[in-house]
């Protein structure tokens, strides 16, 4: 029996926080993809935008984030 591999992504956010006078703050996480990112096109930035942003929410649910963006992604390697 094999375990499922997984190609595994850090991925750095920044973000102005409403709820803290627009104060600008940055968080990270640890991604597991099933399959290895081609060069990342905008559409892809936008996705990740978007699990950054459901993430800090689901974190921080005091939080309110505006202008978030992706600024980073490091390639950590395939693992299970």
């Amino acid at each position: 029996m094999s375990e499922q591999k997984y190609h595994w992504y850090l991925i750095g956010y920044t973000f102005n926080d409403k709820s803290n006078n627009g104060n600008t703050r940055n968080f990270s996480i640890q991604l597991p993809l099933e399959t290895f990112l081609p060069p990342v096109s905008k559409s892809k930035l936008n996705e990740l935008s978007i699990i950054g942003a459901e993430w800090i929410q689901k974190n921080d649910p005091t939080t309110e984030p505006e202008n978030l963006f992706a600024i980073s992604i490091c390639y950590l390697g395939e693992m299970t």
